[in-house]
């Protein structure tokens, strides 16, 4: 029987595919000089950020008496926190693509039709079908720890 396989980033302790953004890095910047440690590398260090800027969310998010996590929160953590101030101070921080508008737009426009259609339907039963992205800019994270 085969061993199974173990990834570069289950070898290092990362969540992230570390595999996946080197190959994504050598994509943007080809070159033979990116080695796998360096892809390794690479990975720990942004789900560092990644770490860095949640934890400054769920800071701000409790200080407003919240445990859900919105876009304003991470902007208000990135403002305010002087090290990822200078990281992100030459950045732009875009709204969702308009790709994802659009397909936001649609859900609703066919929410009201059927609303429409049959109005003894209540609105939870139809919120409850709602695409991830349509909440309002929110995401559920527990903040509790």
């Amino acid at each position: 029987m085969a061993t199974p396989k173990v990834t570069m980033s289950k070898r290092a302790g990362l969540i992230m595919p570390a595999k996946r953004i080197r190959d994504d890095f050598l994509g943007c910047y080809p070159t033979d000089n990116v080695t796998k440690a360096a892809g390794v590398a690479l990975t720990a260090v942004a789900e560092n950020l990644v770490a860095q800027l949640t934890q400054q969310a769920q800071l701000v998010a409790r200080e407003d008496g919240r445990n859900v996590l919105r876009e304003q929160d991470i902007m208000h953590a990135i403002t305010r926190h002087e090290d990822l101030a200078r990281l992100f101070q030459h950045t732009i921080i875009g709204r969702p693509s308009t790709l994802n508008q659009r397909r936001v737009a649609k859900y609703h426009v066919r929410v009201a039709a059927a609303a429409a259609d049959a109005p003894a339907a209540s609105s939870a039963d139809a919120s409850a079908d709602a695409p991830a992205d349509a909440a309002d800019d929110e995401m559920d994270v527990d903040v509790e720890h």
